[in-house]
């Protein structure tokens, strides 16, 4: 922070102090640095804007709400409070995790009360509404029966990591109904119906005998309840996907079939087969379909192309085409892909990535990343985190092959100091328009 604000930067003492700073007045690269603090548990205490909350997986243990409301006067809407709520209690992290919202006048302190019993009711009726849906299914409710329904898969990843950090088959049958207290408005659903109620109690303690045991790491891993990840694992070894199959020189070639059989088993992962399945424009769980999508986004195909290409039909007109593929791509692709690519390497790899060199390490875990960005190479990957428009990232990452002296700082400042002439020599005539872009994203002009 020094060599880059200067020592007399506020934030230089603050980080002595255990004390870091995540707002969007602070660059790409210290915001990141400040999660890889973060998330190393070099930082005790964070302060933040509502940039903590896009998706970010801090281990935080408590978040401090110091307002409910946004600066323009409105009042923060229940979703981006359950995002930032859910910061708290992530996983592996002890202990349950605390919102707490400041108050400095009783007056306050109800106006809080009554805008956090809004948010909690919301939730609330969710499960209640949610056991009642499933006991109309069946009249005996069986938790692991119930995965392929995405809000019964959140609800028991939750209970499989609540299960693992207690760490005791025992203690947790004992605290089940503080378990369900504390993070699923179990109060709520006692007093609409108490017998429904002890179903459910009955049901999750059934649920602890049936994943007792099992490697629930895994459920943490993947973002996947523990039958999606059993579904997955029988998946990669009947296609056959290894440590070894995530090759970043191959992988996204036309002639290796690793993605393809990769797609294949994702579509019968119900935490990601919808969204999956809007990717191909709703044209079926295709695994081939899918991958040669991927595979031409990665090797740097416009939407235009991927338009023309997967998402034209007689009687569309160019602009519907591109629309399209834009919510097919920047949508559904680029997210949920690259989180089941990333899921089954955590199945697939095991204790491979301790055997890697450093630089083999961050290849095999940017592979996600090239999906995500739309780049085929790391350093294309950095200069995207640095907010290098997608087109130029991999011609500007080539012509600063040569220049990198390594690290995200660096680059940046290699970046800045790039000139008109040197931005077209490397993307013809539009390189002064990129390079225009960029500095305007990055608050430069």
């Amino acid at each position: 922070m020094a060599s880059e604000f200067g020592n007399d930067f506020e934030l230089v003492g603050l980080l002595k102090k255990r004390i870091g700073l995540h707002h969007s007045g602070l660059s790409g690269d210290t915001r990141i640095l400040m999660e890889w603090l973060v998330e190393r548990g070099h930082i005790d205490s964070l302060v933040a804007t509502t940039t903590i909350a896009q998706g970010v997986n801090f281990p935080v243990t408590s978040v401090v709400l110091a307002s409910h409301m946004y600066p323009y006067g409105e009042e923060m809407p229940p979703e981006d409070f359950w995002n930032l709520a859910g910061r708290a209690g992530r996983a592996d992290q002890m202990g349950t995790g605390v919102v707490a919202l400041a108050a400095n006048t009783p007056q306050r302190a109800l106006l809080l009360r009554n805008y956090a019993a809004r948010n909690v009711s919301r939730l609330n009726s969710a499960l209640v509404r949610m056991v009642r849906e499933a006991l109309e299914r069946s009249p005996v409710l069986e938790l692991h029966s119930l995965y392929y329904l995405k809000e019964w898969s959140a609800f028991l990843q939750y209970l499989a990591h609540s299960y693992r950090q207690i760490d005791d088959h025992a203690e947790f049958s004992n605290q089940i109904e503080q378990v369900l207290r504390g993070s699923f408005g179990f109060q709520e659903l006692r007093q609409h119906d108490r017998l429904v109620a002890n179903q459910l109690v009955e049901a999750v303690r059934d649920y602890a005998a049936i994943i007792r045991g099992k490697p629930l790491s895994l459920v943490d891993s993947t973002g996947f309840s523990w039958e999606s990840v059993n579904k997955a694992l029988a998946g990669v070894g009947q296609a056959g996907l290894r440590a070894e199959s995530w090759d970043a020189d191959s992988i996204f070639s036309p002639r290796d079939r690793t993605l393809e059989r990769a797609f294949g088993v994702l579509f019968s992962i119900p935490e990601l087969r919808d969204e999956l399945i809007e990717a191909t424009g709703g044209q079926g769980p295709n695994g081939d379909l899918l991958a040669r999508i991927v595979k031409d986004w990665v090797g740097g195909a416009s939407i235009s192309d991927l338009a023309e290409s997967y998402f034209s039909r007689p009687g569309r007109s160019s602009t519907e085409s591109i629309t399209r593929a834009c919510r097919a791509v920047h949508g559904r692709l680029t997210s949920t892909a690259s989180w089941g690519i990333s899921a089954l390497q955590a199945l697939t790899a095991g204790g491979a990535v301790d055997d890697m060199s450093d630089d083999e390490r961050k290849t095999f875990r940017n592979l996600p990343s090239r999906v995500y960005y739309g780049v085929d190479s790391d350093a294309a990957i950095d200069l995207r985190l640095l907010g290098v428009p997608r087109n130029a990232a991999q011609p500007i990452a080539d012509l600063l092959a040569e220049r990198n002296e390594g690290g995200i700082g660096p680059l940046r400042r290699a970046v800045e100091g790039l000139r008109a002439d040197e931005w077209e020599s490397a993307l013809g005539d539009s390189g002064s328009i990129y390079r225009r872009a960029w500095r305007v994203i990055e608050g430069l002009e």
